[in-house]
């Protein structure tokens, strides 16, 4: 999983907690760009890119969340895929 954010966006208020929680796995990279061309929606709203995909939420609590809530969603599927595949030959 990759996320990315805007330094100017109000999301880069929870850049530490984004980066921290990239640090817990290999398998999440948090990335802050000076700019990722979307200046219309930085100023009016929080957002991130997540896996390239737009996820944007008025409140940088509850977008965090939201991230966290998807990456332990993978996270788990990751988890049952491994299980899964132990018993094939």
């Amino acid at each position: 999983m990759i996320v990315e954010w805007c330094v100017a966006n109000a999301i880069s208020e929870k850049a530490s907690e984004l980066e921290a929680l990239g640090h817990l796995s290999y398998a999440y990279d948090a990335i802050e760009y000076p700019c990722l061309d979307h200046c219309d929606l930085c100023v009016q709203t929080p957002y991130l890119l997540i896996d390239g995909k737009l996820l944007e939420d008025p409140d940088p609590d509850a977008l965090f969340k939201r991230v966290v809530a998807q990456f332990a969603r993978e996270q788990r599927e990751l988890a049952d895929a491994a299980v899964d595949g132990c018993g094939e030959s």
